[in-house]
């Protein structure tokens, strides 16, 4: 099993290059799971979804806070799955941390990057 993650900031093509990725591996065979953050498919990603849109700093605390639970759905997910997909992709993992008032990021990103579990190939989508 191998676990891609795609990540990027807004706009960037991270869902393109996430379906490319997965056409690629289907052609070759292979089950694969895909899911974006926030995922809507779940309460912990639409709350997510709902405040990532609203403004202040109260709002992107709390949509950062529902991205960290609706990420943890996914991982255990994965777990749950494991043999049930030969590939995981995940659009959107640690670059949420980018949405957090400039003072927090640095923070928030070694705590959460020391928390969950990194993936086995990492995309950075770059746009210029």
């Amino acid at each position: 099993m191998t676990w891609y993650v795609v990540d990027g900031m807004d706009g960037c093509g991270k869902t393109t290059c996430a379906d490319i990725i997965k056409r690629k591996l289907e052609s070759e065979g292979r089950r694969v799971f895909l899911v974006t953050h926030p995922d809507t498919g779940c309460l912990a990603g639409r709350l997510e979804n709902a405040y990532l849109h609203k403004e202040g700093k109260l709002f992107k605390l709390l949509s950062t806070l529902f991205y960290i639970i609706d990420v943890l759905e996914s991982l255990a997910h994965m777990a749950v799955h494991r043999k049930d997909y030969d590939d995981f992709i995940f659009v959107r993992y640690l670059m949420a941390v980018a949405y957090l008032p400039e003072r927090l990021q640095k923070k928030a990103y070694r705590i959460i990057s020391g928390i969950l579990p990194m993936p086995d190939e990492a995309i950075l989508v770059d746009v210029d």
